[in-house]
């Protein structure tokens, strides 16, 4: 089973090739991306750690659209003024799918 476990922004995911995972927000559309923040990379019975990082390998995937994030609710309340406030938002993400640029290359490259 090959995977590898990335880190875009500030949360880390466990990837394999063909999957789609949404990331914070890349402004590429359509074109590729390379996440080179590679932690772990697992080939069969190989595998690879990163202290912290991986400098050797890189994984590339392509932006195949835009998606939204769950809502967030923040309440804030100052009690002293018996003041409250609600702020709702979402999350713009970015839908990625891990790719190879040819058929006969290796997805971790080296």
């Amino acid at each position: 089973m090959k995977y590898v476990i990335i880190e875009s922004g500030a949360k880390q995911y466990k990837v394999k090739e063909g999957d789609i995972f949404n990331v914070e927000k890349v402004e590429t559309k359509g074109k590729e991306c390379t996440m080179d923040k590679v932690l772990m990379a697992v080939d069969g019975d190989k595998v690879k750690v990163g202290k912290p990082v991986l400098k050797d390998v890189k994984v590339f995937a392509e932006v195949i659209g835009e998606v939204k994030g769950e809502k967030l609710r923040v309440f804030k309340y100052n009690p002293d003024l018996r003041a409250d406030r609600v702020a709702v938002g979402v999350a713009g993400l970015s839908q990625n799918q891990l790719t190879t640029r040819n058929p006969g290359r290796n997805w971790l490259r080296r």
